[in-house]
């Protein structure tokens, strides 16, 4: 009986998070076929990103000491308009740890200190770019979009599913809506390629990046930060 609960459970979950990944994909196919069909071409990217967690598992000024990496690919309306309209495909693991991090009393005993969290990322929204001279070029822009994260322990275990990693009937869903601003400057290496590099801050709804949500002491909620670089290409 144990095990059909959780396997109908693991069913229950996987169901919503394809509902929300199609509602996601979309509004992506959405945005690519307003592109597509209107007078500006997209232009297609690659991303590869250094990211870190700001979580409860955060030492003050040490978000950067132990990075992670995601990797993706990216969609932009072209043109010469000031106002472009970008897409976003993120896939990436952020990590925390922090042996000696305080918790609210009384917290559980077997509360991780250490995390390790696997998410993929879509979102979407305008930037606007303004040149500097013909190759350089700045750029500054807000997306929204949800975000699918799994947070696991040393042991590659889902936190999500040791219950007594938290406090009793303490539960969590693995996706959440994020908000980002960011900004960056870019180089057009020639007319087929642009090289850009991003500073991004993911502001989530949710407290449960590093699997500490009422046992935590920071204020907020989690974030992630991303460090981006990326290539542009106009295949047009």
């Amino acid at each position: 009986m144990f095990l059909k609960k959780n396997f109908l459970r693991e069913i229950y979950s996987l169901v919503c998070a394809m509902r929300c990944s199609v509602l996601c994909l979309t509004g992506f196919f959405l945005l690519c076929s307003g592109l597509l069909f209107s007078q500006v071409k997209p232009l297609p990217g690659l991303v590869l990103s250094s990211v870190a967690l700001s979580c409860d598992l955060t030492e003050k000024g040490k978000a950067w000491y132990q990075p992670g990496v995601a990797t993706g690919i990216s969609i932009v309306s072209g043109g010469e308009r000031k106002i472009h309209v970008q897409g976003l495909f993120l896939l990436g693991k952020a990590y925390s740890d922090y042996p000696n991090a305080s918790f609210a009393e009384p917290y559980p005993q077997e509360i991780n200190h250490f995390v390790q969290t696997s998410f993929f990322l879509l979102e979407a929204g305008p930037v606007y770019q303004t040149n500097l001279n013909p190759h350089f070029f700045l750029s500054l822009g807000v997306s929204a979009g949800i975000l699918f994260f799994t947070p696991k322990n040393a042991e590659n275990q889902s936190l999500a599913d040791l219950t007594y990693t938290r406090f009793p009937d303490e539960s969590f869903s693995r996706q959440t809506f994020v908000f980002t601003p960011n900004a960056g400057v870019g180089y057009r290496i020639s007319p087929a390629i642009s090289l850009n590099l991003c500073y991004a801050l993911h502001l989530t709804g949710t407290d449960y990046l590093d699997n500490i949500g009422k046992a935590g002491i920071k204020a907020g909620k989690d974030k992630i930060q991303e460090f981006r670089l990326g290539l542009v290409f106009n295949p047009w």
